[in-house]
């Protein structure tokens, strides 16, 4: 689908990207993962030559384990995009996309709550139904986010680890969000990610490099967070 686009300066950024950029429809139209990875990639450079933090020349790759090889000036390194989520989360986005007279809310989805222990059905509602959760409190949508990235992060750096061998040279994870509305506050999100991510990049420092993070409408990113650079990318 993608082939090797070269972005050489500023100049040549827009109309290359425009190119390559695609739409995402919902799960029940059929998406592919191959699409979410561009689609996300994509998104993520927009930010950044926004806030001119793209190192030119620019080299990509499309390809498999890892998703993008990547040339930023001389740095060569693969990038991995995986989603953050809670699998239950999951399971009921999708079910309500393919069934519209359901919906559910995301506040009854407690940390540590899975497709094992949970029953997850019982957590659908019919649209127009009373609310029966109490919503968020304090900070507990952007501390489960960043508990599910970390968990995230882990999940995807185990799976590295069985194929970093056969791979020259850094990896790094770009972790979005597909869950629009949880976050509210991204500062002290990216606080929370770095403090409870820093701990697993030293553990799989081997598999993996860095960690960046985009959010859901693709307009905030925090970049390098092994790095320390947790100020927040905007469009």
């Amino acid at each position: 689908m993608m082939e090797v686009v070269e972005i050489k300066n500023e100049t040549e950024f827009w109309e290359i990207v425009d190119e390559i950029d695609i739409e995402i429809g919902p799960r029940n139209s059929g998406r592919q993962q191959e699409k979410q990875e561009i689609f996300t990639l994509i998104n993520f450079l927009k930010v950044r030559k926004g806030n001119a933090d793209i190192d030119y020349p620019i080299r990509i790759n499309k390809r498999e384990s890892p998703d993008f090889d990547i040339v930023e000036n001389k740095y060569s390194y693969g990038l991995e995009i995986t989603e953050l989520t809670n699998e239950l989360y999951q399971a009921l986005m999708t079910y309500c996309e393919f069934h519209p007279e359901f919906t559910y809310e995301p506040s009854s989805i407690d940390y540590g709550m899975t497709m094992r222990n949970t029953d997850w059905k019982n957590l659908l509602k019919r649209v127009g139904e009373p609310l029966s959760s109490k919503g968020w409190s304090g900070n507990q949508a952007e501390d489960y986010s960043a508990k599910w990235g970390r968990d995230a992060i882990i999940k995807k750096s185990k799976k590295i680890n069985e194929w970093k061998k056969s791979y020259e040279g850094d990896i790094n994870i770009l972790l979005y969000s597909n869950s629009p509305g949880w976050i509210h506050n991204y500062e002290e999100f990216a606080q929370l990610l770095k403090k409870y991510t820093e701990p697993i990049l030293s553990e799989y420092k081997d598999a993996i490099n860095t960690v960046s993070f985009l959010s859901s409408d693709g307009s905030i990113a925090i970049p390098d967070i092994k790095l320390g650079k947790e100020n927040l990318l905007k469009i």
